[in-house]
């Protein structure tokens, strides 16, 4: 949803009604603002005891007024950092 919302999110930051709130509303509402679960090993914390939500990557997306592939990529790491393995890394088959 953060992905097919984010480029009306740039366009509306554009029009003079358009606020902050409005935008904290929006993203609030689609992204997930909770950082966990994650794997630690994978999603390693940065300046603090939880690594960076969805909805805050998000938000610095839209502060930074990044390109809509730039936060594709950086949602889809989000997902793959979630997991309890890497995909291409698959368990031995004797398991």
């Amino acid at each position: 949803m953060s992905k097919k919302l984010y480029p009306h999110l740039l366009k509306a930051q554009e029009q003079d009604h358009w606020t902050l709130q409005h935008t904290e509303n929006a993203i609030a509402a689609s992204a997930e603002g909770y950082p966990f679960p994650t794997n630690l090993d994978f999603d390693v914390p940065i300046g603090g005891l939880a690594p960076p939500s969805m909805a805050e990557t998000v938000a610095q997306a839209v502060a930074g007024k990044w390109s809509q592939e730039r936060l594709e990529m950086a949602l889809d790491g989000h997902a793959i950092r979630k997991r309890s393995y890497y995909p291409q890394v698959q368990p031995p088959s004797h398991y």
